[in-house]
């Protein structure tokens, strides 16, 4: 019952989504990096909401490939989505010819490495795994999942700090946000899905 009241928030939160988008169209022309971060929120939540819906239901296309494909795009897109925001937010501060440093340069090999694993996990099964009734359950090396997240806070807080001036008020709001945000989720991550 819990995950069905789980997918349908996640639906409704993106039915709100989309009439927000269609409401601020004319606006969201001019921003595109809002536009496509509310669509990939949207994507987001349409497939955890798939993966709650269908976890633990037997058959081959509804239990099995569609929750593993929608479980394996939520936490991809995780990595995705920080590794993405932190190249946005590096070419903001960033001088003319400035490279980046070693610290984002290790994250980002990191956030590929993160990526690469979680797609190895399809076949071995580290980080979560689904048994024989098609029902999610954590593995052995799920908490790894958590470096990468981590390392990108750790990196929006450190161009945050370090480039303060070079940002707006608007812009410092949006990297608090997703500091405190992210801070927030992680924090009351509940022991099994």
């Amino acid at each position: 019952m819990q995950s069905v009241q789980l997918a349908a928030s996640e639906v409704w939160v993106t039915l709100i989504f989309g009439v927000i988008m269609y409401l601020f169209r004319n606006e969201l022309k001019q921003k595109k990096v809002t536009k496509i971060l509310m669509i990939v929120c949207i994507a987001r939540l349409l497939s955890d909401a798939v993966f709650w819906a269908f976890d633990g239901v037997p058959g081959l296309f509804w239990g099995g490939t569609l929750t593993r494909c929608s479980n394996y795009v939520t936490f991809v897109s995780n990595d995705l989505v920080s590794l993405v925001f932190s190249i946005f937010l590096w070419n903001l501060v960033k001088d003319d010819e400035e490279k980046p440093g070693i610290m984002l340069k290790a994250y980002w090999a990191l956030e590929a490495v993160a990526i690469g694993a979680l797609t190895l996990n399809l076949h071995f099964g580290w980080f979560y795994f689904f048994d024989s009734g098609n029902g999610y359950n954590r593995g052995e090396y799920y908490r790894l999942t958590h470096v990468a997240p981590i390392a990108a806070l750790l990196v929006v807080l450190w161009l945050l700090i370090r480039h303060h001036e070079k940002f707006s008020k608007n812009l410092k709001f949006l990297d608090w946000s997703y500091i405190t945000h992210c801070c927030g989720v992680t924090a009351r991550m509940p022991s099994s899905r």
